[in-house]
Formats: C-alpha cells, sequence, structure tokens
C-alpha cells in the first residue's frame, strides 16, 4: 500500500504555523484516505571522548508532554503515529520502506545531522517525492539578502542586513484541528509543562503584562520566569514558532509602545536566526574540536575535573549554583550559561564540546545550533571576532547577584 504522507517532525511540534504538517494533512485529505503516517523524534544520546551522554529525564518528560499535546490537536485526522531517536537514519529509513512512502514532508532543520539523514534518505529512495517547508527560522533562504555560502561573519553585520526584513506571518492551523489542549501542571522541580497550551498561554500572558517594557534591563538575571521571556523551552521543541513570537511582540509594541527594551527581545530571535543559519552553512564544523578556526583551543579532557564542573563542585560559587540549578530544573539563564562555560573552558582548561553535550543532555530547551554556536562562541572558536570571551567570576557575582540570594538559595541544593 502506498501512503499518501509521511511527516518527519523535529523541532516543530505544534499543529499553528507549521507549513509541512498543514500540506501533509491538505493533501491527506485531498487522496483516497490514505493515513497519514507522522514520525516524531525523541532525544538522542550523544558520545564525546568515551562519555555516553544520555538526556536526562526532564528533558525526556517535556518532549513526552509536546508530543502528546500535539496528539491531541490531530485527533479529528487518521494519522499513525511513530517515535524514532533524532539520529536514527535507519530507523527513518525502514519506514520509508515499509510503507511505501512517496512523499515525505519536513520542515527545514539546518543542523548537519538532520541534513545527512534526508540526504540519506534521498540517494535510498530516488524517486521519494522531498517537499521542504520554512517553519523553523524567521526566514526562507530566499528572504536572505545574501546567498548562504556568503553569510556575515559576525552576528553584527548579520544582523545589520536582516533586522528590516518584512517577516512572514504565521499560519493557520490545518481545518479540523482540535481548539482544545491538553493541559500539563507545571512541575516541582520549576520545569514548564510541554505543549502548545502551556507555550500559547505563556506567550499571551508575558505580553499582557508590561515585563517586555522592562526586557533589556532584567535579561541577564540568573532566576526567576519574571525576568526573562522563558521563551526558548517551546521554541526549542516547536511548540511555539519564532514568527508567532514575533507577532505578539509586534501586538504588544502596537498596544504598549516600541522601545529599546522591547527591540531587545527582537535581538534575540535574530542571535537565534544567526546561529541557525551558521550550522546550515558550516555543517559539521559546528561540532568540530577548532570549530570555524584554523587552530584548535588549548584545552584538555580531565574526567575528574569535568565532572566536578557538572555536578555543581568546581569551589566557584556562582558557577556551582548555576550548574547545580541546571540539575534540578532543566534550565539555566543566558548569563549564567555564559559564566559557566567561560569557566569549564578557561579556569578549568576542558575541551568545550564536553560542555555543550552536557547542555544538550541536560537543558529543557536545547536548540542543535543555538546551544553549539553559543560554546563556539564562548570557547573562541565560533563567530566572535574578539577570538574568546573569559568572565571574571568574581566581579559578574557581584554585579548579577549582589545579595547572594541566587547563591544561598542554590549552593544548598546538593549536587544530584
Amino acid at each position: 500500500m502506498k501512503t499518501a504522507a509521511l511527516l518527519w517532525l523535529g523541532q516543530d511540534l505544534r499543529a499553528d504555523d507549521n507549513p509541512a504538517l498543514r500540506a501533509a494533512l491538505c493533501d491527506a485529505g485531498n487522496s483516497d484516505g490514505t493515513p497519514v503516517h507522522i514520525v516524531t523524534t525523541g532525544p538522542a544520546v550523544r558520545r564525546w571522548l568515551g562519555r555516553d551522554f544520555e538526556p536526562s529525564r526532564l528533558r525526556q518528560a517535556f518532549t513526552r508532554e509536546c508530543v502528546a499535546a500535539l496528539k491531541e490537536r490531530l485527533t479529528a485526522f487518521d494519522i499513525c503515529w511513530h517515535q524514532i531517536r533524532e539520529d536514527d537514519a535507519e530507523a527513518l529509513s525502514s519506514l520509508v520502506g515499509e510503507l511505501g512512502v512517496q512523499t515525505l514532508y519536513r520542515n527545514f532543520h539546518p543542523a548537519t545531522e538532520e541534513v545527512n539523514i534526508l540526504d540519506t534518505l534521498k540517494k535510498k529512495f530516488p524517486s521519494l517525492d522531498c517537499r521542504i517547508y520554512p517553519g523553523l527560522q524567521l526566514a526562507r533562504k530566499s528572504d536572505l539578502p545574501f546567498a548562504v555560502a556568503s553569510l556575515p561573519a559576525t552576528f553584527s553585520a548579520f544582523r545589520r542586513k536582516v533586522e528590516n526584513i518584512n517577516w512572514r506571518v504565521p499560519l493557520d492551523p490545518p481545518t479540523a484541528t482540535s481548539a482544545l489542549y491538553p493541559v500539563f501542571p507545571r512541575h516541582e522541580s520549576g520545569r514548564p509543562a510541554g505543549g502548545e497550551h502551556a507555550a500559547r498561554t505563556h506567550l499571551s500572558d508575558y505580553f499582557a503584562g508590561d515585563a517586555a517594557q522592562r526586557y533589556k534591563d532584567t535579561r541577564n538575571a540568573l532566576g526567576g520566569w519574571r525576568e526573562t521571556t522563558r521563551f526558548s523551552c517551546w521554541l526549542a521543541r516547536g511548540c511555539l514558532s519564532p514568527l508567532q513570537v514575533l507577532q505578539a511582540l509586534r501586538h504588544h509594541e502596537a498596544e504598549q509602545g516600541a522601545s529599546e527594551q522591547t527591540y531587545w527581545i527582537y535581538f534575540e530571535l535574530l542571535w537565534r536566526e544567526f546561529f541557525h543559519w551558521v550550522a546550515y552553512r558550516y555543517g559539521d564544523h559546528l561540532f568540530a574540536f577548532r570549530g570555524l578556526k584554523s587552530e584548535p583551543p588549548k584545552t584538555a579532557y580531565d574526567p575528574e575535573t569535568f565532572e566536578r564542573w557538572c555536578q555543581g563542585e568546581t569551589g566557584y560559587d556562582i558557577v556551582d549554583a548555576c550548574m547545580r540549578q541546571l540539575l534540578r530544573t532543566g534550565h539555566m539563564s543566558n548569563r549564567g550559561r555564559q559564566l559557566v562555560a567561560s569557566c569549564l573552558v578557561h579556569e578549568l582548561q576542558q575541551d568545550w564540546r564536553l560542555g555543550a553535550a552536557w547542555f544538550e543532555q541536560q537543558l529543557i530547551d536545547y536548540d542543535p545550533a543555538s546551544n553549539w554556536g553559543n560554546w563556539q562562541y564562548l570557547a573562541g572558536v565560533g563567530c566572535d571576532p574578539r577570538g574568546h570571551r573569559r568572565f571574571n567570576l568574581e566581579k559578574q557575582a557581584q554585579q548579577y547577584d549582589p545579595e547572594g540570594e541566587f547563591r544561598r538559595r542554590w549552593l544548598n541544593v546538593h549536587a544530584a
């Protein structure tokens, strides 16, 4: 039996503003009633220097909720669901062959593993019609005012070229999509609930208040939900699209006023956009020890030193507090991520890729392009023209935790 559609989802677990999903369901509705097959991916195990990095229970649980929420929204459609690991090319290839798939639908994913799997499928099944849609980024390739091969070398240059683009508007969901969402509670660990309902509720609540009017001033806070947007976990699993966030931001600015404070939310979306195109432009170099540079960094790997960093036992109190927060919640602030990365690379002289892999294991908002791109940036092997970023940890602690409240809270939590 030939199937009308196989939809391969990854960082796009939503019904709204999902071009590939909408196309697959629309085409299936015009076919002979053959069900749509949807493949969702669970976190894979990454291996560096003989060490396995297995996704944390928090990250896996969040992903399961995101998938469950999407299934609930699509109950009106005749869909067969399949689950594979993110890196399991063989399982996906087997499905295509066993089901006799003629058409594969996929939103464009920029990371090299996803690109390679898609290329493998095209080679193995020459007649397979692979339809790729723009669903994870603000821009389509055709929107960019330059070829991807000529991607600006720094974020500042990239931002100047793209920040005034008139971006697309988000797509409506497919017809007959359920308006009901399963509602998952927020968890005791502080982990947010997965799925579109939690994502859209948080998006609406955030912009209904005035937090965006203070965003630039508060974005470096080390803890709490009030100071930063916290959109990243839902963006990472695709329960929100960047276009939806941008649309909500523009509506907020129309009602409450645009300012430097609100612009900085757009600024952060552009950073995410930049790293997505960096991932696509440089492929495997995103994971290489020397990164985008010609010379490798002067660091090594000591298992005991690295383990102390993972467990929040380095002796640098601001770093240890951040790392214990990560273990317990699956989250860390952007400022905290910069400080712990600087510590691992510059104070402890450890291979930056291990830190990136640990973040991939622990963070519920793990995004391949942003995570590995940011780690390269901090390690001095990425897109930062200054070479590397080394932070004075004592000074940073005094600046961002002057009363020591954040450190007291998390240093009293023993490493898991």
